[in-house]
């Protein structure tokens, strides 16, 4: 039995018996067959067929709305060039040939932006670093 369908949904089955064509046609049908009221599936009888609502069909709805009204809020204030922009590194405070330094460690310098080879942090312009000396 070969059985081939089409792009338009046709269904075209060749066999050389007549038995097993007709094989073939049962299990089709099926399987494409829509359940009614008294059919009967592996034991277990149809007693009612249609589509009912309950309280988990409301709040799959209300949160599919929910869901959608994210989505449009995401895309009109701009959500698309704030990931874009999350990807790339941030811009660094200061000028490139100002002293910074760590504020955890005052004797870690260097020109320019960076992180401290001692604690990872990031270093600040001098302008901005905490003193050694404190008045009170």
């Amino acid at each position: 039995v070969q059985i081939d369908i089409e792009e338009d949904g046709t269904i075209l089955i060749y066999a050389t018996e007549g038995t097993k064509a007709e094989a073939a046609i049962a299990a089709i049908e099926g399987l494409t067959k829509s359940p009614e009221v008294g059919d009967e599936y592996r034991n277990a009888k149809v007693v009612e067929a249609g589509i009912t609502f309950n309280y988990t069909t409301v709040l799959n709805s209300v949160f599919l709305l929910i869901a959608a009204a994210l989505i449009v809020r995401f895309l009109r204030t701009g959500g698309p060039a704030m990931l874009r922009m999350m990807g790339n590194p941030p811009a660094a405070p200061g000028r490139s040939d100002q002293e910074h330094v760590c504020p955890m460690h005052p004797d870690v310098r260097q020109r320019g932006p960076g992180r401290c080879p001692m604690c990872g942090m990031d270093l600040v312009p001098t302008e901005r670093a905490p003193n050694a000396e404190h008045d009170h």
